[in-house]
């Protein structure tokens, strides 16, 4: 007797058992699937969230400007003067003047840039008439650094820059032949060029004037004013075509410049909040 009431309430409990097992299957998937459902809400609303702070973080302050530039530069090129004043050419004439463009984009303070040179000078005459002779000077930089003072219609930065230079010499026989002539005899020419490491240290300042606004950008006409130094510590070896030339004059681009920049901002808005 004692042992068939405790076979039941064991069944009983067994029983229960199984009906409290079945209500949580039936209950946890649904619970599941709600709380699946919450986090994937609070997943889109996160992310939608971290979709505004990148677009509001990439574009918030963030100020592109493209520009040219011209002005004056007092490069140090007595070692290539010294070379061309020895053979009998004339010397290139300092201070020179560099033209170029460039661009910067502003990020808070931080400014990151690139810039393109060429130094425009006079040309050396060769001694013998009956040669002409080309001498070019570029230099290419990316630059980085920051804003000291910023508003709207200011900046007062500070840029370090490091790039390449480039010197080219041309040198060809002027023969006064016919376009076949010179292809049945080419005339006698050579070139030689070499490359640079070029560092520079910039402070500079631009002032802008509102053209354009809308809702994601405002438009500015810039004008700025550069102060700088340009130096090479390391100057590599000449070349004509593919071969060395041996004892050339080592020295880089060194010297100080002054730039105008004329170009076109714009400053992107945050995206407003919905």
């Amino acid at each position: 007797m004692y042992q068939t009431k405790r076979s039941q309430v064991m069944l009983q409990l067994a029983f229960a058992v199984l009906i409290l097992f079945a209500g949580l299957m039936v209950a946890l998937p649904a619970e599941a699937r709600k709380t699946t459902l919450e986090k994937k809400q609070k997943g889109s609303t996160a992310a939608a969230t971290t979709e505004e702070n990148r677009q509001h973080h990439w574009r918030y302050k963030a100020l592109s400007t493209m520009y040219i530039q011209g002005g004056v530069a007092d490069i140090d090129l007595d070692a290539l003067n010294g070379r061309l004043n020895r053979s009998g050419y004339d010397t290139i004439e300092s201070p020179v003047v560099p033209i170029g463009f460039g661009f910067t984009h502003r990020f808070k303070r931080a400014v990151a840039g690139l810039d393109w040179v060429f130094l425009m000078h006079n040309t050396p005459t060769p001694p013998d008439d009956n040669l002409r002779m080309d001498v070019r000077n570029w230099y290419w930089q990316v630059t980085y650094g920051a804003d000291v003072v910023r508003t709207d219609a200011f900046s007062l930065y500070a840029l370090a820059g490091a790039g390449l230079g480039h010197t080219g010499i041309w040198i060809a026989e002027e023969t006064g032949d016919s376009f076949n002539g010179v292809l049945r005899e080419p005339a006698r020419s050579t070139s030689m060029t070499q490359t640079s490491l070029v560092l520079s240290a910039t402070v500079g300042a631009d002032y802008r004037i509102e053209t354009r606004k809308t809702d994601r950008k405002t438009s500015y006409f810039t004008i700025g004013l550069r102060g700088g130094y340009l130096f090479s510590p390391y100057a590599g070896a000449w070349h004509m075509y593919a071969a060395d030339v041996r004892n050339g004059p080592e020295r880089g681009f060194n010297g100080p410049s002054a730039l105008l920049t004329i170009g076109w901002s714009t400053k992107r808005h945050p995206p407003k909040s919905r």
